[in-house]
């Protein structure tokens, strides 16, 4: 893997260009969204069960770097450095350093967009505390 600086150069290229064909793509395809996105290309702390098995308990859980591309009420759209198994994670949502807010997100969508990254389509399930 990469260092940090290139992986966050590629990550932000990979967002503008992922950014680039939807706009292309706009009214193409039809879109099963309730709630309208907001575009909020940041990083962003996740945490996914450590091993093999499925919790939600954060002291099982290992922190992993996510680069958000969008988001809406119900859910996200990130990318990843590499494939996650899990299809359970808990995500740190923090607007512009107003605090902190912790939500239980369940995998969805998930395709390989770059050799080296993974863009996953998530539905939050509930807010936590940690």
């Amino acid at each position: 893997m990469k260092d940090d600086v290139p992986l966050q150069r590629l990550a932000s290229e990979l967002l503008e260009s992922l950014d680039r064909w939807d706009k292309r793509l706009q009214g193409h395809h039809e879109e099963n969204r309730i709630a309208p996105r907001t575009s909020l290309p940041s990083k962003m702390t996740a945490l996914v069960p450590s091993g093999h098995r499925q919790t939600s308990n954060p002291d099982l859980m290992s922190g992993i770097e996510v680069w958000c591309r969008n988001i809406s009420r119900q859910g996200m759209a990130f990318i990843h450095a590499g494939q996650l198994k899990a299809d359970q994670l808990t995500i740190c949502l923090d607007s512009c350093g107003a605090g902190a807010m912790w939500v239980q997100a369940e995998v969805i969508r998930s395709r390989m967009v770059h050799p080296e990254f993974w863009e996953y389509g998530v539905v939050f399930t509930g807010r936590i505390s940690i």
